[in-house]
C-alpha cells in the first residue's frame, strides 16, 4: 500500500496539472471536410506531373555575376569555416550507412 505522504503528492500533481491544462490557451483548428469521394487529378495536372518527372534534376541557375561578387566580398565567418571542416571529416570517417556518430 502507498504511503500517505505519496498518495497526497499524487493527488497535488493532478490538481496542479488540471489547473494548468485550464489556463492554458486553446487554440482550436478548422477540421477538414470529410469527403469520402477519392481526389481526381485533372489532365493538366497529370501533364505537369509526366513533364516535371522527366526533367532532369538540377542545382538551379548559377549565381549572377554581381550576386557573386556581393557573395565573394562578404566576411567568411571562421566558426563556419570550422564546422565545414568537422562535418567533412566526420563524413569521411563514416562507417556503414546509417550509423550515428
Amino acid at each position: 500500500m502507498l504511503d500517505a505522504f505519496i498518495i497526497e503528492e499524487i493527488k497535488r500533481r493532478e490538481r496542479t496539472r488540471e489547473r494548468e491544462d485550464r489556463e492554458r490557451p486553446v487554440v482550436e483548428l478548422p477540421l477538414p471536410m470529410n469527403d469520402e469521394r477519392p481526389t481526381r487529378p485533372s489532365s493538366e495536372t497529370r501533364e505537369a506531373e509526366r513533364d516535371e518527372a522527366q526533367r532532369p534534376a538540377s542545382a538551379g541557375r548559377e549565381a549572377t555575376p554581381d550576386e557573386a561578387q556581393v557573395a565573394d566580398s562578404r566576411e567568411r565567418d571562421p566558426e563556419v569555416a570550422e564546422h565545414e571542416r568537422e562535418m567533412n571529416e566526420r563524413g569521411a570517417n563514416q562507417k556503414g550507412e546509417g550509423r550515428l556518430p
